[in-house]
């Protein structure tokens, strides 16, 4: 910042000829050397510097986020200003936070937009700030990158109310996370906005999370997950598919003995074949529920 330009106010002639009185406007840099000038004429810059006070962050939120990138960024505490500089790294690598914004009205805010991880890897990563060529007085909190892998089952019947859970690496248990289910590409109507349907999930640990699925519309929808408002990308790993109920259109049997043991028969659609969101192929969901379609039918007769 020694190249910054600050000018000073409200100047007053105390001694004539020897000495001057003024006060600073906001700046931030170190190093930084005064000229003076009177009717158009400049003096050399002095010899003597000044040094505003280094940045001081007193919070930083969210700690986590995607490996995507993507999450806005909110840094607070004292002296900020511009230029300001925030980078991210992992290991050796480091990248910059894009869109770096200040505004003089809020001047204890600092806002930026994260790039993906090094490598679209999970786990901790080092910020650093700089403003005016000044690093923070004390370091700043680490972030964690997440990343969403599988969901288990991949099917789920339109009622929903299945538990189903999401495996992947970085998750913090102490962060409320929220899953959000739309059909592919957001383009459906059940959605309830920008996001999709909206569930609120249960961090079990750093690589699970849980969470019971929605009521949705038959058919393939995508699953992401978000712990501070930003999101996982869409992926055909974190998908399910949604299938319909039996449908029953006939049951050849009037009546039999209370003692039950008579053969029927049901026509309609029992199961059906769907397909598979996840892994893009065909399955009988007839395997997934055959058994307990076979008891609810004997069980409701012989009642």
């Amino acid at each position: 910042m020694r190249s910054a330009v600050v000018a000073a106010v409200d100047c007053e002639l105390t001694v004539q000829g020897t000495t001057i009185v003024c006060t600073t406007v906001r700046g931030v840099g170190y190093g930084l050397a005064w000229r003076v000038a009177v009717e158009g004429q400049w003096s050399d810059p002095s010899s003597a510097t000044l040094a505003y006070t280094p940045p001081s962050i007193t919070s930083v939120t969210p700690l986590n986020g995607p490996v995507e990138g993507g999450t806005t960024l909110f840094l607070r505490g004292t002296n900020l200003g511009t230029p300001a500089n925030l980078t991210i790294g992992m290991g050796a690598s480091s990248s910059q936070c894009m869109d770096m914004s200040f505004d003089a009205n809020t001047p204890d805010r600092l806002g930026c937009t994260l790039p993906h991880s090094i490598g679209l890897l999970t786990g901790n990563a080092t910020l650093n700030l700089t403003v005016g060529d000044q690093y923070t007085v004390d370091p700043l909190p680490v972030f964690q990158y997440y990343r969403a892998l599988s969901v288990e089952p991949h099917h789920v019947p339109m009622r929903g109310g299945v538990t189903l859970q999401i495996t992947g690496l970085g998750f913090l248990p102490s962060t409320p996370a929220q899953v959000y289910i739309s059909e592919p590409e957001e383009t459906g109507s059940q959605s309830l906005n920008t996001e999709g349907l909206k569930v609120e999930a249960t961090v079990l640990n750093a690589t699970t999370i849980a969470f019971v699925a929605p009521a949705f519309p038959q058919g393939p929808a995508s699953v992401r997950v978000s712990q501070n408002t930003q999101f996982t990308l869409q992926d055909v790993a974190l998908g399910v598919t949604y299938y319909a109920p039996p449908r029953v259109d006939a049951l050849l049997l009037s009546s039999g003995p209370l003692e039950g043991a008579t053969p029927f028969l049901v026509r309609g659609r029992v199961c059906e074949t769907v397909l598979e969101h996840a892994r893009n192929v065909w399955l009988d969901v007839c395997r997934l529920e055959k058994l307990q379609m076979r008891m609810i039918l004997v069980l409701s007769f012989s009642f």
